[in-house]
């Protein structure tokens, strides 16, 4: 189920990637995702680090809760979403150094 989720995350930050390049958007929407992706797993990373709630146990968990699974894929997923939309970016931003020269 983790793999779906991972999946689909990664698929869904593609497309709005690409519907952002066909609109000559890409560097704003790639940055701006990168930053939300950062804000949200922060957060996460926040709340594990912290141990709210037992949001920690995700790792070693047999029943785990409802927040622990959020906690887990928001860590792992969080973090693949921000490097797609980080290169996308870094892309963008090559790209726009190759035109200006």
């Amino acid at each position: 189920m983790f793999l779906l989720v991972l999946a689909a995350a990664v698929l869904g930050a593609t497309g709005v990637l690409v519907a952002a390049h066909r609109r000559g958007r890409l560097l704003p929407i790639a940055l701006a995702g990168a930053g939300i992706a950062a804000a949200v797993w922060g957060v996460n990373l926040l709340a594990v680090a912290t141990g709210w709630r037992d949001m920690d146990g995700f790792v070693d968990c047999r029943d785990c809760t409802a927040g622990q699974h959020v906690a887990g894929t928001v860590f792992y997923v969080g973090f693949a979403v921000g490097v797609v939309f980080l290169t996308a970016a870094l892309a963008a931003l090559a790209a726009r150094q190759r035109v200006t020269r």
